[in-house]
């Protein structure tokens, strides 16, 4: 398992950034509407800055927040009357900024509100594959927060966009920097997480944003799992009514393997009538599909599955999910309805590195379908996301050197290696991680870089760092594999305490 769905969630939720208290006088009021805006109240939200607008007509505010509902309608239908209403509202934002900023009137906010809409715009743009007017946006709201910051140091609501482009760029590929670099940008993976987590400890209007993409950051690109936890549970707790913290949630505990929890939450999330966050929906049936794909309970699996496929607007994920139905099929021994899901997944393009791997597999299996042992191997993979180690080290050691296919006997090799380390059987778990290094096919690239993590893994616990480093810049030093998002985290955070201890 890869990275979990969020990254239309991870782009939605930047269009509630916040407001400056210098207005002081209305505060509160601004504050109800902004409640209702984490509460996923659109309709009170939209109805309350409609109002506000009405009495405050030179005020960006107004402008600023129904813009931003637009801009969430448009994130969660990809329809092009909400883009264009969306553009319309930012750019009224933008021109009272404008003024009050040729005013001099109120500067800092201005500047932060005329900063925060563009980030907006790129947002918006980049949807719409709008690539250079995304670009121009983008500098101009690294530039006005930037300027805002200037006037007030103490603005600690500026420092998450500036967080959060300092760290999405930071994850470019290094091919591309060069070009960045020369517009004036640059990532700094460090300095974009210390801005972001100032914002979640001394913001005041963006604190709830900014503790929302701490929580997701660490789950995504540290393994942080224990404060990124605490975080969602807290925001949950605040806001109930809000499916996306409550998605993110249990994607977090999907990553800790506690599938009951997670599971509990994504039902809740799918018995819940909103047509506004209907993707939000969507990718948790996708999710719920997982779960029992893990439980091998293929049956279940595949009605999720379904819902998933009948109801998503985004193509992301589209491609693992029919592969893991026609492994679902496979499963029940109908072989006929398995190589009718690889036929449609061979037929279209994808980008998803999970969707990529089940395109090459699909490709892979048309040419030779996948033996009983490739099977097997896949269901005793499922049980590592279920925690059933015992079962795993049990079972799968005794099948082990019958296995003839070379890949399915390295991914076997990294199923008990993970298993064992689980149950703190370190020797064990590092002979099983050295033999998957030595599985270097083309069919799956991945296996050599995991088993080296996995072997970094276990030797670090049986004591030897200088081993251990070894085979952590072998992971490291891999490219162009499969799954490389998923172990990227793993290596920052055994990296993180390798450093530490």
């Amino acid at each position: 398992m890869s990275k979990l769905p969020t990254v239309f969630l991870f782009s939605a939720l930047i269009l509630i950034l916040p407001i400056s208290n210098t207005y002081s006088q209305d505060h509160s009021a601004i504050s109800n509407g902004i409640r209702d805006i984490y509460s996923f109240r659109i309709i009170e939200a939209e109805s309350f800055f409609n109002s506000f607008i009405k009495s405050n007509p030179n005020d960006p505010r107004g402008y600023y927040f129904l813009a931003s509902l637009y801009l969430w309608k448009y994130l969660g239908n990809s329809k092009a009357d909400d883009f264009e209403k969306f553009i319309d509202l930012a750019d009224r934002s933008i021109a009272k900024c404008d003024k009050l900023i040729a005013e001099e009137n109120t500067l800092a906010d201005a500047l932060y509100f005329r900063g925060s809409m563009y980030g907006y715009k790129s947002i918006a743009y980049n949807k719409a594959e709008k690539y250079l007017e995304m670009i121009w946006a983008s500098k101009n709201c690294t530039s006005d927060l930037n300027d805002a910051l200037k006037i007030n140091p103490g603005y600690y609501d500026a420092y998450l966009g500036l967080g959060l482009f300092k760290f999405a760029l930071s994850q470019v590929p290094s091919t591309f920097k060069w070009a960045l670099n020369m517009i004036g940008f640059e990532g700094d993976l460090n300095q974009g997480l210390n801005y972001i987590r100032l914002a979640a400890t001394k913001g005041k209007w963006a604190k709830v944003e900014a503790q929302y993409y701490l929580a997701q950051i660490l789950t995504d690109y540290f393994q942080s799992y224990k404060e990124s936890d605490a975080l969602l549970k807290e925001l949950s707790l605040k806001y109930p009514g809000n499916l996306l913290f409550q998605y993110s949630l249990a994607v977090t505990n999907m990553k800790k393997r506690e599938l009951k929890t997670a599971e509990k939450t994504l039902k809740n999330i799918i018995s819940k009538k909103n047509v506004n966050f209907d993707q939000i929906q969507s990718f948790s049936y996708f999710l719920l599909g997982d779960i029992n794909f893990f439980r091998n309970n293929a049956e279940t699996a595949i009605q999720f599955y379904n819902r998933f496929l009948l109801s998503t607007t985004s193509k992301e994920y589209t491609g693992i999910a029919t592969y893991r139905m026609a492994l679902c099929f496979e499963f029940m021994g109908d072989t006929v309805v398995a190589d009718g899901y690889y036929d449609k997944i061979r037929k279209s393009n994808w980008s998803n590195e999970e969707d990529l791997y089940a395109f090459r597999k699909s490709v892979a299996f048309n040419r030779s379908r996948p033996s009983e042992d490739e099977l097997n191997v896949i269901k005793y993979q499922n049980l590592l996301e279920t925690e059933q180690y015992k079962v795993i080290a049990d079972s799968l050691k005794d099948k082990y050197e019958s296995l003839k296919d070379g890949y399915v006997k390295g991914i076997a090799s990294l199923t008990l290696s993970d298993a064992l380390y689980n149950l703190g059987k370190f020797e064990e778990s590092l002979n099983y991680a050295i033999l998957a290094t030595q599985f270097n096919t083309s069919e799956e690239r991945w296996i050599v870089p995991f088993g080296n993590y996995y072997a970094a893994k276990a030797i670090f616990k049986l004591g030897n760092k200088i081993k251990s480093y070894e085979f952590l810049e072998k992971a490291e030093s891999a490219k162009d594999y499969d799954f490389i998002n998923k172990l990227r985290p793993m290596l920052i955070n055994f990296r993180n305490k390798f450093n530490e201890g």
